[in-house]
């Protein structure tokens, strides 16, 4: 009988559970920094961001529906006139808001029935960009451009509809 001293080295066996044990580990962390990644970038609370493009007459959006919570519009005028983002609440189709005229051009009345105004961000130049961050509740919305210059920005068109889901 062959006897030999005790190694510090693992047997095969073992070393093959401390590779499992490491490997499982490894995978584990990775999925937690997977599942960390999705939730910090939006998916399901807070991460909301929309690209709005403003130009004579029209307000593009990269998206149309958001979820409820901070939203944060990127917007950038391509002009050529100056505009502004005008945030609303409401059920009205966006062509039927309460209007009011402004030295004769007709404009959105911010105050009328069946608005509620949010926030806004008025004279962005030509070529220049802004951001509005604005927390909102699920429902639907209106943004619009409600300058009076060029014969009046809302009445030409300037003007989306937006929906925030819970």
């Amino acid at each position: 009988m062959l006897l030999t001293a005790p190694s510090d080295e693992p047997s095969t066996h073992e070393g093959r559970g401390n590779e499992m044990r490491r490997l499982r580990t490894r995978w584990l962390t990775m999925a937690a920094g997977m599942v960390l990644a999705l939730v910090s970038s939006g998916c399901g609370g807070g991460g909301n961001s929309v690209d709005a493009t403003l130009s004579n007459f029209e307000i593009d959006l990269d998206s149309s529906t958001v979820d409820s919570g901070e939203v944060r519009f990127k917007i950038k005028n391509n002009g050529p006139s100056v505009h502004e983002l005008v945030v609303f609440r409401t059920d009205l189709a966006p062509d039927k808001l309460p209007t009011t005229q402004d030295a004769g051009v007709t404009i959105v009345d911010e105050e009328g029935p069946g608005v509620e105004a949010v926030d806004e961000v008025e004279d962005i130049a030509n070529g220049a960009s802004a951001e509005l961050k604005v927390n909102l509740q699920p429902g639907k919305y209106v943004l619009l451009c409600n300058r009076s210059e060029d014969g009046g920005h809302y009445s030409q068109g300037m003007h989306a509809a937006f929906m925030v889901s819970s």
